[in-house]
């Protein structure tokens, strides 16, 4: 079936009572994989590929950010579960812009190291621009503690701010905000402590 507007996607998993789940595959095969999943168990999905991962310096050679747009619009096409498509978590606007034209249907700007306001300016101008093509809008205020080497490392994490995080969402437009607030952005070890804020 052919993508579904992430937004549409999120009002009926609200409507419906369920989770709607984001699977990040790295390869045809684990986004293979994504896919019988949620066909499997009947469950619309978010599928999509790690924008930071695909554009960070020092790869051997430049990804094709158009062949993972088409690889997951085709995914998507054949499932027979309600897909969305993201390029998730990029610094580089143009990388983003470049998806956008590549047919994702959510994109997010993802910059821990700007400043507000310059998130802000930046946020701003992808959601004209990508909402221009009817592509949808992420982006996250706080940053969440990581969990992937095992222990739950907070040395760069940061919770949300309630107050600036509604001045960000009125100000930018944006569609979905990603937000942190106790939780862990790549838990590996389920016996970790879950609750690390003091």
């Amino acid at each position: 079936m052919p993508l579904r507007p992430v937004t549409e996607l999120f009002t009926s998993a609200h409507t419906g009572g369920y989770a709607l789940g984001y699977f990040e595959s790295w390869n045809l095969e684990s986004l293979q994989g994504v896919i019988d999943a949620a066909e499997l168990t009947r469950s619309p999905i978010i599928i999509g590929f790690n924008g930071e991962f695909l554009t960070r310096p020092g790869r051997l050679s430049e990804e094709r950010i158009g062949w993972y747009g088409t690889l997951g619009r085709a995914a998507a096409e054949s499932a027979c579960v309600p897909c969305g498509l993201i390029f998730n978590e990029c610094p580089s606007d143009s990388a983003v812009k470049e998806a956008v034209k590549a047919g994702f249907n959510l994109v997010m700007l993802a910059d821990h190291e700007a400043s507000f306001e310059d998130y802000l300016r930046r946020v701003s101008k992808l959601v004209q621009f990508a909402h221009k093509y009817r592509v949808a809008v992420e982006a996250e205020i706080g940053e969440l503690p990581s969990g992937s080497t095992g222990e739950v490392n907070t040395s760069h994490s940061t919770l949300t701010d309630p107050e600036l995080a509604a001045r960000f969402v009125e100000a930018t437009n944006v569609d979905l905000l990603s937000v942190s607030a106790g939780n862990i952005h790549v838990l590996v070890n389920d016996q970790q402590e879950l609750i690390w804020i003091t």
